[in-house]
């Protein structure tokens, strides 16, 4: 067999391999996937645990996004998780690392495009996330209209070197710039990022899989997913835009304490305001039943709701670095505290040079001699 029927052989076997990895992975689609094919707004949605918390964020979202698809993707061991939901489920779903969860969007972009799925926008969820109103994906269309990707918090590794995220993609720049090919990068806080169908298809032809696949497995950077994505869009000559007004941690979106009620009612009025994070377990299913109570009429109903909240006062915006409004009040208090404490050891230190002049050398010497004596007994 000669050189050019060998060739020929290899490329129909190519072909052949990729035509039975579209068609095995259109199987992988069950009744509850079927939809995506029809969906302009897809969101995957990462969980691994407490069903009834997830079934609460599920109605949330289809609630709110009545037109968008769901992709559950399980990153936990238990491979039954969400067995009884009605949810499409992500078929190569395994167990994640804390810390890196950068394969959870990776593979889900990668396995929309195998199935061909013609979606315009594809966001990423955590599992203690809610939707507070209706209108997200016009919003998107608004807002993404001349932008390839959009996500809260926005920095760049030279502006904000101090940053989590930043300073842990550093001490590994030196393996995945060959990878991105740029000189600097970028970061998002990780959930509520979107990235419209094109960008990740140029994502996807921009570098090798095999190799990017097994450098996100190996990678020591914690939060990972907060800089791989934006970076490689970026590498891509994406359009890099940030949420309106998500350049600060506030009232709905931040790290810590569980978002409230009242910081709902206060904050949703925002036009830019969609979604809430954190909010986890019980508080979750509570806030989704209170925010669907109050909504019962779809987005007309919102009027219930906004008609019993005062007008907005003025929240102060905090940097994302320095947390959210409950940890500014606990620097302050500690802050306080430390200048009354600086205060009085002034005072005591001022008092005893006082009393140390006041005192003879020698008498001051037989002082010291009694004081040491008193603690030896």
């Amino acid at each position: 067999m000669d050189k050019n029927n060998t060739l020929l052989i290899l490329d129909l076997l190519q072909s052949w391999l990729e035509i039975r990895k579209v068609v095995s992975a259109t199987l992988e689609l069950n009744a509850s996937c079927e939809d995506l094919a029809r969906k302009r707004f897809i969101i995957t949605l990462l969980a691994h645990q407490d069903e009834e918390v997830l079934a609460a964020q599920l109605d949330n979202i289809r609630f709110y996004n009545p037109d968008a698809g769901i992709v559950l993707y399980n990153g936990g061991p238990d491979q039954d998780f969400a067995k009884h939901l009605n949810v499409c489920k992500f078929p190569y779903s395994h167990p994640l690392k804390y810390g890196n969860l950068a394969p959870f969007l990776w593979e889900v972009m990668k396995w929309l495009e195998d199935l061909h799925i013609e979606y315009k926008y594809l966001m990423n969820l955590d599992h203690d996330m809610l939707f507070v109103k209706h209108g997200f994906e016009t919003f998107l269309d608004e807002r993404m209209a001349q932008s390839d990707c959009m996500g809260w918090r926005l920095q760049n590794s030279h502006e904000h070197p101090d940053s989590l995220p930043i300073r842990g993609m550093s001490r590994e720049w030196h393996k995945w710039q060959p990878v991105f090919k740029t000189d600097h990068f970028l970061s998002y806080f990780n959930p509520g990022q979107v990235y419209t169908h094109d960008i990740v298809r140029r994502m996807l032809s921009y570098v090798d899989h095999a190799t990017v696949d097994q450098m996100l497995v190996n990678s020591k950077t914690f939060a990972l997913e907060e800089v791989f994505f934006v970076t490689l869009a970026l590498a891509c000559g994406g359009r890099i835009r940030e949420y309106p007004e998500g350049s600060e941690y506030n009232d709905m979106v931040h790290w810590g304490a569980n978002i409230t009620f009242a910081n709902v009612l206060q904050s949703r009025q925002n036009p830019y305001y969609y979604w809430i994070h954190p909010i986890k377990g019980e508080e979750l299913i509570t806030l989704s039943q209170q925010l669907r109570t109050m909504s019962v009429e779809g987005p007309a109903g919102q009027q219930q709701l906004d008609e019993k909240v005062e007008p907005i006062q003025p929240i102060t915006r905090i940097p994302n670095r320095n947390g959210s409004l409950y940890m500014q009040a606990k620097r302050k208090k500690n802050v306080i505290r430390k200048n009354f404490i600086c205060k009085n050891a002034k005072r005591v230190i001022k008092k005893r040079k006082k009393t140390t002049k006041s005192i003879p050398k020698k008498k001051r010497k037989h002082a010291i001699s009694r004081n040491l004596a008193k603690k030896r007994r």
